[in-house]
């Protein structure tokens, strides 16, 4: 539970501890810049109420409470802002609003992503990456190119990554995959397992293969037992009545490119020679690559 919303709720917060919470959201932006000895003499309250509401908040001190209370005030006003993900500009839009509206989209949805995905996913899924064999990506659609860019990244620096489908066959990639395998679900509304792949998860499983999902629907990472790495981005964009995949892709990528560039510096000095011997084409590329 976010510090805001547990100011929200007031659960098992005293009269008093309601009465400080009620100041604390009243003055917002001033309480974000005080000290407890001025919020105490602004809210008529004692230091002992209020460290006892940022116990109660999730907070163990008031320095804490109130860098996480000013964190999830500029989450709420990040998420309540004009732009619509899914029509970011109208039909009489001029050209220069609508490379407002596309620009100021795609900002927004990169700092969502930055304040919402979990770090710890994003290292756990790029440590699976370095260590598996081969990494097999399943996608749909927008996210398909999404993720067959993700993929041609990460084979610059040694790490296998292909689409299922290579071949134009979806089902032999999961067959044959082994428990040093790492299967790829990039899927932003969680659709694509239920409607398209329930068959090649099923079969992953049983050949013991990892599996992962980056999606924005965390139902869809729960709704298998069994995901090893699910890596979870922001949804605001609606599957349907949209102008384009603006939001959700640039969220995909953004998490993907985090987990390519954590991966990357498993082994930096080395990944930057390799790639720069393979930007460069130079003769004998093979013997200069590090082994793994």
């Amino acid at each position: 539970m976010s510090v805001l919303t547990a100011l929200l709720e007031k659960r098992d917060f005293t009269s008093a501890e309601s009465e400080l919470a009620d100041y604390i959201l009243a003055h917002a932006d001033e309480v974000a810049r005080m000290g407890l000895a001025d919020l105490a003499a602004a809210s008529y309250k004692s230091n002992g109420t209020i460290m006892r509401l940022c116990r109660k908040a999730g907070s163990s001190g008031w320095r804490e409470f109130r860098v996480d209370f000013t964190a999830d005030l500029e989450r709420a006003r990040r998420t309540s802002r004009a732009i619509d993900p899914n029509t970011p500009f109208l039909s009489n839009a001029s050209t220069q609003a609508v490379m407002n509206g596309v620009s100021a989209l795609k900002r927004e949805a990169l700092e969502d992503c930055y304040a919402s995905i979990d770090g710890a996913q994003v290292q756990g899924l790029a440590d699976a990456m370095v260590s598996a064999r081969h990494v097999i990506f399943y996608a749909l659609g927008d996210s398909y190119a999404t993720a067959l860019a993700f993929g041609a990244e990460v084979s610059k620096i040694g790490i296998s990554c292909m689409p299922a489908d290579q071949y134009r066959f979806i089902n032999e990639g999961a067959y044959h995959a082994t428990p040093d395998d790492l299967a790829l679900f990039v899927t932003y509304t969680g659709t694509l397992i239920d409607e398209y792949m329930r068959v090649q998860f099923e079969t992953l499983r049983k050949r013991g293969c990892k599996i992962a999902i980056v999606t924005s629907m965390v139902k869809a990472a729960d709704r298998f037992s069994g995901f090893d790495y699910p890596l979870i981005v922001p949804n605001r964009e609606n599957r349907y009545g949209k102008i384009s995949t603006f939001y959700s892709q640039t969220c995909l990528r953004y998490a993907l490119d985090c987990v390519y560039s954590v991966a990357f510096c498993r082994n930096y000095s080395s990944n930057l020679l390799e790639r720069e011997l393979i930007e460069r084409l130079e003769p004998g590329l093979a013997s200069e690559r590090t082994v793994r």
